[in-house]
This record gives C-alpha cells, structure tokens and sequence, in this order.
C-alpha cells in the first residue's frame, strides 16, 4: 500500500494545479488572439525544455541543484546586462539591445523555470507515496524562486507607451525648424527630455530605436535622421498630446474654480480634492515636460496652495 501524502502536502498539489489552470484561463480569455499567437510562438520551445528537464532533475538532487546553479548564473547575466543597458546609456550614446528583447529573455526565463518548478513540485509529491522515493524540496524551491525572479524582472522594464515621447521629440525638433527646415533628432535631445521630464534617458532612445527598427528613422553621427513618415507619426503623436493636454487643463481649471466657489464641502473631502488636483498638475509636468504652460503649472499650484492655506487657518 502506498503511503498517501498528509493533508498539508495535497492542499499544496490543488493549489499548484489549480493556479496552472486559472493562468492559463486568463491567458486565453483576457488576452487577444495576436498576443495568445505571439505568446504561443515566444514561449512554444520553453514549454518543451521545461517539462523535459522538470521530468529529470528532481530524481538526482545534485544534478538538479547544479542545474539550477548553471540557470541563476545566466539570469545574472542577463541581470547584468539589464543594469548596463539602463545606466549606461549616457556613456555609450548608444545601446545594444531594446527593452522589448530583454523582456522577452526574461519571459523565456520565466516560463522555462517556472514549468520546471511546478513540474518537480507536483513530482516531489505524488511520487514519494508509490515508489518510496523521498524527492528533495531544494530543486523544486530553486526554479521556483528563479521563476519569480524572472517575472519581476520582466514586469519592472520601463513600459511607457511611445506616444508621448514623441511628442516631445517632435517639439524639440519643430522649434529647431523655425530656423530652416529640421528632420534631425540630436542627441542633446534625449538629455534635454530626460531633465525636463520624469522619461529616462532609457526610454526615450528605446523609443527612437523604435522608430529605426521600424524604418522611419536611420541612425547618423550625433544623432538620428527621421523619414518624412517618421515626421508624419511624430506629428500625430503631437497633436494628439497637445490636445489631451488642453483638455486636461481646462478640467484642472474647473474643478480648481468649483472649490473656489464652493469652500462649505466636508474638509476632509476638500483636501482630498486639493491633493488630488494637485497631484494631476505634477503628473502632466512630470510626464510632459516643455509641452506644458509653465505659467499654467505655477499659476495652478500657486492658486491649490492658497486655498490648502485658508482651509488651515
């Protein structure tokens, strides 16, 4: 008779097996048909590897551990290659590998240990019971951990959309095109959006080599040239933002007017309008810079901050 495992460890094997198929449900109902095909064909070849080494390893715990060793040794370097990509930019001028790439490493990552996690698990469990095999805890813990890991890493990658970026681009480029006709994204503009905004120096050439790899930029000494089309797509992005914002500002404006006007709300629901407010003026800074009216910003934060002072006095 084989010796069925405890309550603990069969409350662990409906859990694992469950959360498998609740993910894989999401995936299938939440995410669109391009993106399940473009997951399907990333992931197709990690799914292969991870149940093939996930039915090896656990039987020889060595083995498995220095698996697991030779797995963390790559994920740090891909580790180290992320951190270099992200830092160095204002060295380099330049970076070898887009964030797009590096977060699809870290999914294959992700995937591969991840499936071989919660294989060994779900062996480590049911085989003990029937072969009197005692399966170590330290393989399945390992790719686990390393699973995780990878998954953090993927989902900590800067994903701020372009559409912004570009419009920053544009204007920097539009202001220079007073002066003569202007295609030309220069480098001292990456610097000048990074300073002037919350965007890194990271995002903005990521959104460049975007435009490359796309054809609508080539890359030139001390900067980027961009195509009549890359102007075109910059241009849309700009109007498009340029919009938003007047938009958003005259909202601002309003609700700033209504609590001028109406100062009897409960306070504690009038600071919270006041923090909130102020809080959307530092966003549209913070996000885009030199498209703002600086005497817009000042002139909103000046007038929040007079009426946060008569709620104290």
């Amino acid at each position: 008779m084989p010796a069925y495992p405890d309550p603990a460890e069969l409350i662990l094997l409906v859990i694992v097996v469950v959360s498998a198929i609740i993910a894989i449900k999401i995936l299938l109902d939440l995410s669109s048909k391009h993106h399940r095909h473009r997951y399907t064909k990333i992931v197709r070849f990690d799914l292969l590897i991870g149940i093939v080494l996930g039915m090896t390893l656990p039987w020889m715990e060595p083995i498995g551990l220095l698996g697991a060793a030779l797995t963390a040794f790559l994920f740090l370097g891909l580790s180290v290659v992320m951190f270099l990509e992200s830092k160095m930019i204002s060295l380099w001028r330049k970076r070898m590998v887009r964030r797009e790439k590096i977060r699809e490493w870290f999914l294959h990552f992700s995937v591969t240990t991840g499936i071989i996690g919660i294989i060994t698990t779900l062996l480590s469990i049911i085989v003990p019971p029937f072969l009197q095999l005692s399966l170590g805890f330290m393989v399945p813990l390992a790719f686990d951990s390393l699973s995780v890991l990878s998954a953090l890493l993927e989902f900590t990658l800067p994903s701020t959309p372009y559409n912004v970026i570009f419009a920053l681009i544009f204007e920097l480029v539009r202001r220079r095109s007073e002066n003569g006709p202007e295609n030309e994204i220069r480098l001292d503009d990456i610097e000048e959006i990074a300073h002037e905004t919350a965007h890194s120096r990271f995002e903005v050439l990521d959104a460049i080599e975007n435009l490359v790899e796309e054809r609508l930029a080539t890359k030139k000494d001390g900067g980027f040239a961009l195509c009549p089309d890359g102007m075109q797509l910059l241009k849309l992005n700009w109007e498009e933002t340029v919009g938003r914002l007047r938009i958003q500002s005259v909202h601002i404006d309003e609700e700033i007017e209504s609590l001028t006007k109406n100062p009897s709300v409960e306070r504690k629901a009038y600071l919270d309008r006041l923090n909130h407010l102020l809080e959307s003026v530092s966003d549209l800074r913070d996000e885009c810079g030199f498209l703002t009216d600086r005497n817009w910003i000042a002139r909103s934060r000046q007038r929040l901050s007079e009426l946060r002072n008569r709620l104290y006095r």
